[in-house]
């Protein structure tokens, strides 16, 4: 049964009406993922239903999830509370992992602009002189990153000098909030790692981007001082249909990333979990193969055929009661 259903029959029913083929795909993806969604305490959908707003269309929903997830996930450092999924409340998606195991994340360097015009404003790294400030658009972002990462010659060096700016972002006053890191299981991840590749790398971590990015992989142990891991819901993905919840018998374990790429799929599912912000370093880099890249084409822009497949995925891995939980993708 949806917690919705027992909740508020009326969204319910609206979300059950979003599935129709007259809605874009997106919201239908989206209201199978909220009907779905079974892994939310009562506290968490409680929190969520009494944002400002109501559920009487597709946007709406999107600027409740929003809402829930300025308030709630992305806390500023230092609140009491902390973030919704490190809250006692969420303890059932709390994921314990071996000693010694990898994680490992792929990191948008084109969106870390507000760090590149704090490197050398205040934190004075000669790297970061010539950052355009004056234009943070993504084109302008690649085309200063192309420049230093291009060469193998000065790209560790020039690596060094980002992480040690977002080091020293991270513990300045500009940075005000805690945002969730996603990462997944190194030993999924790492075979899709084709250094030649690079929009495969987002692809097995799903995440989509309609224009090209400069991403780097980036290999960490979840032993890392008090790293807590938690399995993901809809509420840290917020309104994004490319994230797909772990189904009921999926016990223990984190969620899986939806592969984006429906012409040459995955065969096998990649673990995936969240938490709070580390200060990755360029040592942690470098145990990932050192790879950083630029992707040249769209990633995930057939949300229907790697749903499809996603489902197809856990239905091989937990079994048909994976179809009875979710009946269809979209």
């Amino acid at each position: 049964m949806s917690r919705f259903e027992e909740q508020s029959p009326e969204i319910f029913a609206f979300l059950n009406d979003m599935c129709a083929e007259c809605h874009p795909p997106s919201a239908r993806a989206m209201a199978r993922n909220l009907l779905g969604e079974h892994r939310w305490s009562a506290e968490r959908l409680r929190a969520f239903l009494a944002s400002d707003g109501a559920f009487l269309s597709p946007a709406e929903i999107e600027d409740k999830l929003k809402k829930y997830q300025e308030k709630e996930v992305r806390t500023p450092i230092g609140s009491a509370l902390g973030p919704a999924y490190g809250r006692p409340d969420n303890s059932n998606n709390s994921v314990r992992m071996p000693a010694g195991t990898e994680l490992g994340t792929v990191i948008d360097l084109t969106r870390l602009g507000h760090v590149y015009a704090e490197a050398y404003r205040e934190f004075g790294l000669p790297e970061f002189e010539s950052f355009p400030d004056h234009d943070r658009s993504p084109s302008s972002i690649n085309q200063f990153l192309k420049v230093r990462l291009e060469s193998p010659g000065s790209r560790s060096t020039f690596m060094r000098a980002l992480f040690m700016a977002r080091r020293k972002y991270l513990g300045s006053k500009a940075h005000r909030v805690i945002f969730p890191t996603w990462t997944a299981d190194w030993a999924d991840l790492q075979r899709f790692l084709a250094p030649a590749a690079p929009e495969r790398w987002l692809e097995a971590v799903g995440v989509a981007r309609e224009t090209g990015v400069w991403i780097a992989v980036i290999r960490y142990s979840a032993d890392r001082g008090k790293l807590r891991l938690f399995r993901p819901t809809q509420l840290e993905a917020g309104w994004y249909p490319h994230h797909f919840p772990s189904p009921p018998v999926a016990h223990g374990g984190g969620g899986f990333t939806v592969f984006l790429d429906s012409a040459t799929p995955a065969t096998e599912l990649v673990a995936e979990y969240i938490h709070s912000e580390v200060d990755f370093t360029c040592e942690d880099w470098e145990s990932g193969g050192s790879l950083v890249g630029f992707t040249g084409r769209p990633v995930g822009g057939d949300l229907a055929g790697a749903r499809a497949n996603h489902l197809q995925l856990l239905v091989n891995k937990f079994g048909e009661s994976v179809s009875e939980w979710m009946p269809c993708c979209l």
